[in-house]
């Protein structure tokens, strides 16, 4: 699980933590260097101790926040039994007090199967303390245990209650995610129709703010087509009356003659129809055209 899924609490929290057992570590082996320096087996396990802790910190910056977790507590689990195994009995209670340390971590750290098989390996750990004392002493087996129960019931009571109430945080904030991804879809949504809304009312507000001057505009181009129009039908109907009053007169000349001659009065009618022919033709053209404007 990456840091960016960690709230600011978890890893301000770790952040201290891996500060106090860098700092408390580095004390430690100091100190076992100078009064234990003969007891190889105890500066072999200062020099493991300082590698987990500073390796540990190191993939915790690398944003491997539960590995780091993983590998710190896992790690200071397998000191505290080999501690249990090459130092005397008296250490016992400080082994167990740093279990329960470790189950408060696992509980406030780690999530689901992870936390409860880190529980699991815990529970392991403490048994094989419990059975070194054993070994170490066999004659004091209800001491060792009288001595444990107090540390496992403070395990149990700090750590159980974390764990459901980390459990009940992060399905809490899985809930809230959700809810926030739904609601910032909804908001995309609403910005989408405002968008829509606001489009709509500035052409409503354009036409509105001109809606008279477009009744003026339209008003304008009716009235000169209206008077082109007009124009047409006054100047063709004098073009075309001036042919028609041609072939009236010829017809009134053949009524007066009295051998009129009908050949030259039947051609030149017809020259005067296909002229009104043409003045028609083009009258029409001229009415599309104007139509069409």
């Amino acid at each position: 699980m990456s840091m960016e899924s960690r709230s600011k609490f978890e890893r301000q929290f770790y952040e201290l933590f891996q500060y106090i057992l860098i700092t408390s570590t580095v004390l430690l082996s100091v100190f076992d260097f100078v009064v234990q320096s003969n007891n190889v087996m105890i500066i072999v396990n200062d020099v493991v101790s300082i590698v987990i802790v500073f390796g540990s910190f190191a993939i915790y910056k690398r944003s491997f926040f539960q590995a780091s977790v993983i590998l710190v507590t896992v790690g200071f689990l397998g000191i505290v039994i080999a501690r249990s195994w090459v130092m005397s009995g008296y250490f016992g209670g400080i082994n167990l007090s740093i279990l329960i340390l470790l189950g408060f971590v696992y509980s406030l750290l780690l999530t689901k199967t992870v936390q409860r098989v880190m529980h699991g390996v815990t529970a392991v750990g403490l048994l094989v303390i419990l059975t070194l004392k054993v070994i170490e002493n066999p004659d004091n087996l209800i001491k060792s245990i009288r001595e444990a129960i107090p540390y496992i019931t403070m395990y149990v009571i700090i750590s159980v209650p974390t764990a459901l109430l980390k459990n009940l945080y992060v399905a809490n904030q899985a809930q809230l995610e959700a809810a926030n991804l739904e609601l910032v879809k909804l908001n995309a949504e609403v910005d989408a129709q405002n968008e829509e809304l606001r489009q709509n009312q500035e052409s409503l507000t354009y036409i509105n703010n001109h809606l008279e001057g477009l009744v003026e505009e339209k008003t304008r181009l009716v009235k000169i087509k209206n008077e082109k129009l007009i124009q047409l039908a006054f100047t063709n109907s004098h073009r075309v009356r001036a042919p028609l009053a041609r072939i009236l007169g010829l017809i009134d000349l053949s009524s007066v003659e009295a051998t009129p001659d009908f050949a030259f009065l039947f051609a030149r009618i017809k020259e005067q129809a296909v002229e009104m022919d043409s003045i028609t033709r083009q009258a029409g053209v001229q009415l599309n055209e104007a139509a069409l404007d």
